[in-house]
């Protein structure tokens, strides 16, 4: 089981928090999805390597940026 910790840009409220952990679990159904608005970061735990580019596309076509994914 993989840990993987994104950035998240354009986030300013707990609604925004909510569309991205939406976006996120549509994104990778399987994965275990947390969003901070504290620290503009999400993290997802999963068995397999997310789909960064599909999250990506996602988060970007409602105004969210994500930058690249830190395995731990």
């Amino acid at each position: 089981m993989g840990v993987y910790r994104y950035r998240i840009e354009g986030m300013s409220c707990g609604g925004c928090v909510g569309s991205v952990t939406r976006l996120l679990q549509q994104s990778e159904p399987d994965a275990d999805v947390t969003v901070s608005l504290e620290s503009a970061s999400a993290q997802l735990t999963s068995e397999r390597v997310p789909s960064f580019d599909r999250m990506k596309e996602a988060l970007a076509k409602a105004g969210f940026t994500l930058q690249e994914a830190q395995a731990r």
